[in-house]
């Protein structure tokens, strides 16, 4: 079995881990501190240069700045002729001068990079001013010819001078700022190597505890997990090969313990279901089950008694089998015959559903017959019908148009009249005329003549008119007596007619309710042939189970319920 005498293997889990995470937090914290100490040279590196060279460049250039404007408001001033304009000059150069005084002090407390450049600059800067000064002077006193001259001839090179020394000024405090950046980026780079250092002795150092973690945890719990794995797929022979002081140790001692105590359960169980296997009813465990496997020996305990008994119960059970088939098999063989008597009853009922069913279909066919026939007459009664509405009509017609023809008769009789009397008085007329209206008076006679005639034709068409209408008015009357005649025999056929449709109906239902039943009787012929097959079947299965529960019973016959166990079983 493996020792394992190690440091950490020595410790315990719970402060192995600990001092592996102290490790880390130091490591961390030296990480730390020396990014902190980088952090802050390079916050006081930025801090001087942006309190020195930063502002010493600003001021200088500010300075140049107001060297140039100063310059632009002395030739204004030396060529204004106003008074007023040369005083408002004259403030704004004071401002600019104001504004250079405090430039340049500030560059003389900060600026120590070239002194000798400074007072370069502080001599041609009191130079400039003093120059300045004694244009201002001419030019306020009005000769502005002999300022110009002083502002071209002095004040022009001078400040040209001043403005070359505070580029000066200005390249140097560039350079320093370049020191400056130069020192940042050094720094940089020295915190980048520390770091890249400590970095590197942290790996080593994690590399280092992981190993020696690894080797103190992950082997022995590998080696238990194998054991365990194996126990999982019931290799109770398996041991687990690891010893040591932690949690580990403790496990795997542990673990062998309960392999070896599952061992003996099992082999003494597999003892006790052997021997009830082999029919002895009366085997008992060896030994006492600890802790919960103690539920495992009184369940032997309890299957033997269980089984003991069942076997008894199974061997009455057996006899009481063997009688209830006998019985069963006789009662199958009874319910088979009077399935087969119902089998034959039920082919008898079907045949006579037969019979009945075709008189039915039959019936039902004529009845269809005389349906139709019944629609037919009903369409020849209402077409009837209707021929004597369309004659009636028709009739009306002819009423109307001989009233019409007897009015004309009569128009045209007066008109006769009216051309008889003309005619007459035409003839008086020719007669008087003599000679001269003889042939006048012939025409008035012939024309007389034509309407005696017409006259008499319009007495003869308003007689023929009359016996028209008589024989109209009895045809109408005949025709009404015809309409309502024919009515009454439309209503009869359509009552005919619905009642047909109902005996067809009737005579539809009771085909399909006989099919119905011949469906049914159809079923129960099939149920009861099923009934008569399954009771031979069920008489077979009862001889066959009989036969069972004698073998059965012959079969518990094998278990010994002895109280006492046989010793050489035992042993």
């Amino acid at each position: 079995m493996k020792s394992h005498s190690g440091f950490f293997a020595r410790m315990r889990i719970g402060t192995t881990l600990g001092v592996s995470y102290v490790v880390v937090i130091v490591l961390l914290l030296i990480s730390i501190a020396v990014s902190f100490v980088a952090v802050q040279q390079n916050a006081a590196a930025t801090a001087e240069f942006y309190r020195r060279p930063f502002h010493v460049t600003k001021s200088a250039l500010t300075l140049h700045g107001t060297f140039e404007q100063t310059a632009l408001y002395l030739r204004e001033l030396v060529n204004e002729p106003d008074a007023e304009q040369r005083a408002e000059l004259l403030s704004s150069i004071k401002e600019l001068a104001n504004v250079r005084t405090e430039e340049f002090e500030f560059i003389s407390s900060t600026f120590v990079a070239d002194l000798d450049l400074l007072d370069k600059f502080k001599t041609a800067n009191d130079d400039l001013v003093a120059t300045r000064d004694r244009v201002v002077d001419v030019a306020t006193s009005g000769d502005l010819d002999k300022a110009r001259e002083l502002f071209q001839t002095e004040y022009v090179p001078k400040k040209e001078n001043a403005m070359a020394l505070a580029s000066d000024i200005v390249d140097t405090a560039d350079g320093v700022a370049s020191d400056f950046v130069d020192q940042t980026v050094t720094t940089k780079y020295q915190t980048y190597i520390i770091l890249s250092i400590v970095a590197v002795i942290f790996i080593g150092i994690a590399v280092f505890t992981w190993r020696r973690i690894s080797l103190a945890i992950a082997a022995p719990i590998s080696e238990i997990e194998k054991g365990a794995r194996r126990l999982a797929e019931g290799d109770l022979t398996t041991s687990i090969d690891y010893t040591s002081g932690n949690e580990l140790g403790m496990l795997a001692s542990s673990l062998n313990s309960s392999v070896a105590s599952l061992k003996s359960y099992i082999h003494e169980t597999d003892r006790v279901l052997t021997r009830l296997g082999d029919g002895q009813l009366n085997a008992v465990p060896r030994i006492e089950y600890a802790g919960d496997f103690s539920a495992i020996g009184a369940s032997l305990e309890r299957v033997t008694v269980s089984l003991r008994d069942t076997v008894e119960r199974l061997s009455a059970a057996a006899e009481q089998v063997a009688r209830s088939s006998a019985q069963m098999s006789d009662g199958s063989q009874i319910i088979a015959q009077g399935s087969a008597e119902q089998a034959m009853a039920i082919e008898e009922l079907a045949t006579s559903i037969q019979s009945i069913t075709r008189v039915v279909g039959e019936n039902t066919e004529s009845v269809f017959v005389a349906n139709n026939g019944a629609i037919e007459v009903l369409s020849s009664v209402e077409s009837g019908n209707d021929q004597v509405t369309k004659t009636a009509q028709i009739i009306g017609e002819i009423k109307r148009n001989s009233l019409n023809i007897s009015q004309l008769a009569n128009a045209i009789e007066d008109i006769a009249f009216q051309t008889n009397i003309l005619a007459l008085n035409a003839s008086v007329e020719a007669a008087r005329a003599g000679d001269a209206g003889r042939g006048f008076a012939i025409v008035a006679e012939e024309v007389r003549r034509l309407a005696a005639q017409a006259s008499e034709a319009s007495k003869d068409a308003d007689g023929l008119v009359a016996r028209t209408l008589s024989s109209v008015e009895e045809g109408d009357a005949m025709i009404e007596v015809a309409s309502n005649n024919m009515g009454e025999a439309v209503a009869s056929a359509e009552s005919v007619r619905k009642m047909m449709a109902t005996i067809t109906q009737t005579s539809t239902q009771q085909l399909d309710a006989i099919a119905q039943i011949r469906e049914s009787m159809d079923r129960l012929s099939e149920v009861v042939q099923e009934n008569s097959a399954a009771s031979r079947e069920s008489a077979a299965v009862s001889e066959e189970l009989a036969d069972q529960a004698i073998d059965l019973k012959h079969l518990l016959d094998r278990f010994s319920h002895d109280d006492q166990p046989r010793a050489e079983s035992d042993r």
